[in-house]
C-alpha cells in the first residue's frame, strides 16, 4: 500500500485497486529475474514500535533486457516511498543513504534516480543530498538525476 499510496494517492475508489495490482505484479516480476543476486536490492524500513512498514526503496544495477529504449541507467534506485505517518522523520533519507551504500559495495560511483516533476518535496530532499539534473526521458514527464557519491558522501 505504500508505494500506491505514495505514487498514486489522487486515485479514485475504481483506479486504485488497480494501480495496486500493477505495483504488486511490478514488485513480483522483479523476483523472477534471479540472475546475480547482489545486483538487486529491496530496503524495507520499519516501525521499532510494531514492526509495520514505513518506508521501502530499491537499489538495483542488473542489466536492463527490455527493449525499451526508455530504460533507466544504472545503477538506479527507484520506488523510494514512506508511509504519510512517518514522514518528516529522516526516512527517506536514511533508505537514500543505505542505496548509496550498496552502490559503492559494487565499486560504482553514480547513482541514478528519475523523479516527477510535481513531486516536489523528493525534488528538495535529492537537490539537498547533491542530486543533480541530467535531463528528462523520452516521454518528458520524468526528470533523471545523478549523483556521484564517495565514501565519505
Amino acid at each position: 500500500d505504500i508505494l500506491t499510496d505514495s505514487f498514486h494517492a489522487d486515485l479514485n475508489f475504481f483506479a486504485r485497486p488497480l494501480e495496486w495490482l500493477k505495483t504488486y505484479l511490478s514488485l513480483e516480476d522483479t523476483f523472477k529475474e534471479v540472475g546475480d543476486k547482489d545486483s538487486h536490492y529491496m530496503f524495507v524500513a520499519c516501525s521499532s514500535d510494531d514492526d509495520s512498514v514505513c518506508g521501502f526503496c530499491e537499489i538495483d544495477s542488473r542489466t536492463s533486457t527490455s527493449p525499451s529504449v526508455n530504460v533507466a541507467p544504472r545503477p538506479y534506485m527507484c520506488n523510494l516511498a514512506v508511509d504519510k505517518k512517518f514522514r518528516g522523520l529522516g526516512i527517506a533519507k536514511m533508505l537514500i543513504f543505505v542505496c548509496e551504500s550498496k552502490v559503492l559495495s559494487w565499486n560504482e560511483e553514480i547513482i541514478h534516480l528519475r523523479v516527477r516533476p510535481t513531486n516536489k518535496a523528493a525534488l528538495r530532499l535529492y537537490t539537498t543530498l547533491g542530486y543533480e539534473g541530467q535531463g528528462k526521458s523520452d516521454d518528458e514527464e520524468i526528470i533523471l538525476l545523478k549523483k556521484r557519491i564517495t565514501p565519505s558522501s
